[in-house]
């Protein structure tokens, strides 16, 4: 858990590229097929976060949000093709990923994220 302001850009370039952007990428492959049947059901895997807004996980809840942003977007934009759009929020449940996101070592062990972070790094505080 870190304060929003604490995060580097890197690590929320990170966090936005796996909950939003990797969404958006497969929407955007599977979408071609669905509208040429003429029907399909996009599943938004997200979580209780994506409603609300819990201290210490600001750029996660953020990241949450958005997505459910745009698929309750698609919801309305592609309803006419036939193809509907949903959010699930399984409820909560012990993961290791826990376990990880609270160690010391959380900043040094994030990849950096496709196409480099490094470059805007200059621009933090």
């Amino acid at each position: 858990m870190d304060l929003a302001e604490s995060v580097t850009l890197a690590q929320a370039q990170w966090q936005f590229d796996t909950n939003f952007f990797g969404v958006l990428r497969v929407n955007r492959a599977v979408l071609p097929a669905m509208k040429r049947q003429g029907s399909g059901l996009l599943l938004h895997v997200s979580s209780g976060a994506g409603r609300l807004v819990i201290p210490g996980m600001g750029l996660y809840c953020a990241s949450k949000f958005q997505m459910e942003a745009l698929a309750e977007v698609y919801r309305y934009e592609l309803a006419s093709q036939g193809i509907d759009s949903v959010v699930i929020e399984p409820g909560a449940y012990a993961t290791p990923i826990s376990k990880h996101s609270a160690s010391p070592d959380w900043r040094n062990s994030r990849r950096e994220p496709a196409g480099s972070a490094r470059s805007h790094t200059s621009n933090q505080r």
